[in-house]
């Protein structure tokens, strides 16, 4: 099998590269790639330019691995990434063999999250504060034992994601449809009570793909039995082999 990774927002490569190892180990001969956000400039101020930059690099990433493989690759999108492989299938099918959305962010949030995006805006538009923040990330790190493993240049891009998706899909109250030729290639994964996908996005989904929902938070990234747990699950779903399932794993709830 062939892996994309599409990482979510804060872009912290670092988890979905520990990811990827363990996807290597639990699935031997898997070939996993992380496809990491493009390093925006600083002064960029359109949010389509911004997603357009996005889409665009993750779409190369894709492209260089599908010719190095010379096979459709499956892609696993996380939050905002999940976001960004529905596009990717829409619009580059042939190179993908499944897409298969995480906890997917694609269209209006929970207000817990619409205050989040709203927050992070107001600290993008203060160059003093965005640089109070970095030269305190020593400080900060002792709040938080994930925070090493985000590079300054994945700090700077959450701003300017955020400041995107709160422009653009946060404002989204549109049904998410799926053409009905992309439907057997999409799969998506969720949480009860998660903040990025919504139940409106679930109950759109529902009735048009495969959905399980499952027990791994939106967060699950940072875990490493989160992580594991959810291959697991995504390996029940479908085509992809599952050989090494513990004897004790739950399939999903369907």
């Amino acid at each position: 099998m062939r892996y994309l990774l599409i990482p979510g927002n804060p872009p912290a490569a670092h988890f979905y590269k520990l990811w990827g190892q363990e996807i290597s180990s639990i699935q031997p001969g898997a070939e996993v790639r992380v496809s990491p956000y493009p390093n925006l400039p600083h002064s960029i101020n359109s949010p389509t330019e911004i997603s357009n930059q996005i889409l665009a690099s993750h779409t190369a990433n894709l492209l260089d691995f599908y010719k190095e493989q010379d096979a459709p690759i499956t892609l696993i999108g996380h939050s905002l990434g999940g976001y960004y492989a529905l596009k990717i299938l829409e619009e580059s099918s042939h190179m993908v063999e499944d897409a298969i959305l995480l906890h997917p962010f694609l269209r209006a949030p929970h207000w817990r999250g619409k205050a989040l995006l709203k927050s992070v805006r107001t600290m993008h538009s203060s160059a003093l504060l965005k640089s109070l923040i970095l030269k305190s990330r020593k400080y900060l790190e002792v709040f938080s034992s994930e925070l090493p493993n985000v590079t300054d240049e994945e700090l700077f891009s959450t701003f300017l994601i955020c400041r995107m998706e709160d422009d653009t899909i946060s404002k989204d109250n549109q049904p998410v449809v799926i053409k009905p030729n992309l439907k057997d290639k999409l799969k998506v994964f969720y949480a009860k009570n998660d903040t990025w996908c919504s139940p409106a996005v679930i109950s759109d989904l529902k009735s048009q793909v495969y959905t399980s929902q499952c027990s791994e938070p939106h967060g699950f990234i940072t875990d490493k039995t989160h992580r594991e747990s959810l291959f697991y699950r995504i390996m029940s779903c479908g085509r992809i082999e599952n050989t090494n399932a513990p004897s004790d794993y739950e399939s999903p709830l369907g």
